[in-house]
């Protein structure tokens, strides 16, 4: 049972990436809260994005390594089903943040509405326009982990393997039924079936079995009633 080579290399791969796109997600999130005077800043919702996609770039690397446990495979697809849903709302959240920040009203005294304008946050429209590519790239990938693992293999995620069952038929030797993971029909590989025959029984002449001729006529018994 032996993993397809396709699915481990593209799962490896995807790992990687994922690795790569929550580091930066999460360099960006700690930027944001430096420098970026905005509510998803401080909620840190780029930080916990981050952390969560490393984690399930870790598992994938992990699953490709490990093709004979299903439990890494497991991990590796849930991590990318929540990843994908809390992509598409950081999305949202950043893109909202980017309209917020490239025109904003604000006053140089905010309690005696002093000196009121319009303004731009270039540095807060550059980190979360990046977040949002960021988030747009993360959810493709988690989509394809998702992709591959479903068409990779059956039981585990990923793991593309070929079982192999024993299909007994009456009056043949059993046969093996190979089942692809590709398919619903298993193929069957049956073995030829030869009969068997047996040398007849020999005895010595007058002690064998008393069979009656037949032509020997039928004799109906009679029973009598008093």
């Amino acid at each position: 049972m032996q993993p397809k080579p396709i699915a481990v290399k593209a799962t490896r791969g995807l790992g990687i990436t994922q690795i790569i796109v929550g580091s930066l997600m999460l360099v960006s999130g700690i930027l944001s809260i430096a420098l970026v005077d905005y509510w998803a800043s401080y909620v840190g919702f780029a930080i916990w994005g981050g952390i969560w996609v490393i984690i399930g770039g870790i598992f994938g690397v992990y699953s490709a390594a490990n093709t004979s446990n299903e439990g890494w495979y497991l991990r590796n697809l849930v991590f990318a089903i929540v990843s994908a849903i809390v992509m598409s709302v950081d999305i949202i959240i950043y893109s909202v943040a980017v309209g917020k920040l490239h025109k904003y009203y604000t006053c140089d005294d905010p309690y005696l509405a002093i000196t009121c304008y319009y303004t731009t946050n270039s540095t807060g429209v550059a980190i979360y326009s990046c977040l949002s590519a960021l988030s747009v790239v993360e959810l493709f990938v988690a989509v394809a982990v998702v992709i591959v693992c479903r068409r990779g293999g059956c039981s585990g995620c990923c793991n593309g393997e070929t079982r192999e069952a024993m299909v007994q038929q009456p009056g043949m030797t059993p046969s093996s039924a190979l089942l692809q993971p590709d398919s619903q029909t298993p193929s069957y590989q049956t073995n030829e079936y030869k009969p068997t025959t047996y040398p007849a029984a020999s005895y010595p002449h007058g002690s064998g079995p008393s069979v009656p001729p037949s032509n020997a006529p039928y004799k109906q018994s009679t029973y009598s009633t008093n």
